[in-house]
């Protein structure tokens, strides 16, 4: 899928499955967008995976859903979503970019006002998804960079996973050279 197809595609599917609170949609629509992220070394594509796993993670909060604040930042947040579908049908990522930190400002919002954590569920999606960027091919490094973690976290949290135990859907260099070509072409 082409880089600016992959963003329209991930972003209207992020305030599709949003205002259906459907749960299970955007985590796997996260889980799909961090795997094209590391592949394409894409910030905006992990700040999407990051968005909508934080969503999904605030959606399984009783007390969050049946709150009103919420619902008002939910709206905001969709309103949101819709204005960076529409700066990037105009080829606008920075002001793209712009829209999905405004995003995440009413992620922290609604953490703040509503969470009962020290780490915020935006916060805990970025070391996350930073992990399995890692998982997933690309070196610790560049995947803090990518997701704007600090190494430490970053190896803290793979340390305290199992996941690195776990076999990873992971590609020899013959599968990456074929997943590149495809990108470039």
């Amino acid at each position: 899928m082409e880089y600016q197809q992959a963003l329209e595609n991930y972003t209207l599917r992020m305030r599709k499955e949003l205002q259906k609170e459907n749960i299970m949609g955007l985590r796997k629509l996260a889980n799909e967008t961090i795997k094209d992220a590391a592949l394409q070394n894409s910030a905006l594509l992990a700040k999407i995976a990051v968005l909508a796993y934080a969503l999904h993670k605030l959606l399984t909060k009783e007390h969050v859903v049946e709150n009103h604040f919420w619902l008002e930042q939910k709206l905001a947040i969709s309103e949101t979503i819709e204005k960076a579908e529409h700066e990037l049908k105009e080829k606008n990522l920075k002001k793209f970019e712009r829209e999905l930190n405004s995003v995440t400002v009413n992620l922290r919002a609604v953490d703040k006002e509503l969470g009962v954590y020290v780490q915020s569920a935006y916060d805990k999606a970025r070391v996350k998804y930073a992990a399995d960027a890692h998982y997933y091919g690309i070196s610790l490094a560049q995947a803090a960079e990518l997701l704007d973690v600090p190494k430490e976290d970053l190896q803290k949290y793979i340390g305290y996973t199992k996941q690195h135990d776990l076999e990873v859907d992971k590609k020899g260099i013959t599968g990456r050279l074929e997943a590149l070509r495809s990108v470039l072409e």
